[in-house]
């Protein structure tokens, strides 16, 4: 009957498994930051939701862009 013995890690195992432990803690960490990053750039209350540049002058509304949708004589440039 074959007897089963526990054998030592080989050094290669050793310095794979500190590589993945080190790799592991790298993508932890650029989780943690990009998750910091939009919690940041979240607006507050009451600011803009979606567009940043809406609110500013020049901007895009809903107004132009039903423009060339609408029926004739209800806005739009003929």
């Amino acid at each position: 009957m074959a007897q089963m013995t526990m054998r030592r890690d080989h050094e290669l195992h050793h310095r794979r498994r500190g590589r993945n432990l080190g790799v592991l803690v790298m993508l932890i960490g650029l989780v943690v930051m990009l998750f910091a990053i939009t919690i940041v750039k979240m607006p507050q209350a009451g600011g803009t939701v979606g567009n940043p540049s809406a609110s500013q002058a020049g901007g895009w509304g809903a107004e132009d862009f039903a423009a060339p949708f609408a029926p004739e004589g209800q806005g739009g440039t003929q």
